[in-house]
């Protein structure tokens, strides 16, 4: 769901920002959940950065990914759940310039899972969608796939200043 066309490869590593784990190292120490020691090691999906919000997460090797957050330099963390959100989940989806489309994104990697875009293989499926309301209340829609492939499952966020709500459908 990327601007790229899919045959484009990432950049090379060389291009690639320097990874700022040091913050989730810190936020995981106060949960009681200290990272560490070798071969935990703390990581950041810096291809998913977005504003002051890092992607991070830990554990002896990639694809063993434990403890999956996004966290902002103001102290707000968004965990694949609406449990302890206070209105983390509507910093994130609030954040400039985020389109539908690139927030799925973020959300599916939250879950391990990855989006799904419409297509004829996939007829129910819909385009994300990201809406403000006049209440303040943010709301995500889009689908999601998690692994190993399955059936498409629509994933609904509704944030609020206060707390979100998140639907698997």
């Amino acid at each position: 769901m990327s601007d790229q066309p899919i045959h484009v490869p990432p950049p090379p590593p060389s291009q690639l920002p320097a990874e700022d784990t040091a913050r989730y190292v810190a936020w995981m120490g106060k949960r009681g959940k200290p990272v560490g020691p070798a071969p935990d090691k703390a990581r950041e999906e810096v291809l998913m950065r977005l504003g002051d919000w890092g992607f991070f997460e830990h554990g002896p090797q990639i694809g063993a990914a434990l403890d999956r957050a996004a966290l902002d330099r103001a102290d707000h963390a968004v965990l694949p759940s609406d449990k302890d959100d206070n209105g983390d989940w509507h910093a994130l989806l609030a954040t400039k310039g985020l389109t539908a489309a690139e927030a799925i994104k973020r959300a599916a990697w939250l879950f391990r899972a990855g989006p799904v875009d419409p297509s004829p293989k996939n007829p129910r499926v819909t385009p994300p969608s990201l809406t403000s309301a006049s209440d303040g209340t943010i709301t995500l829609q889009g689908w999601i796939l998690y692994p190993p492939a399955g059936r498409p499952t629509r994933l609904t966020v509704v944030a609020g200043p206060r707390g979100a709500r998140l639907t698997n459908e």
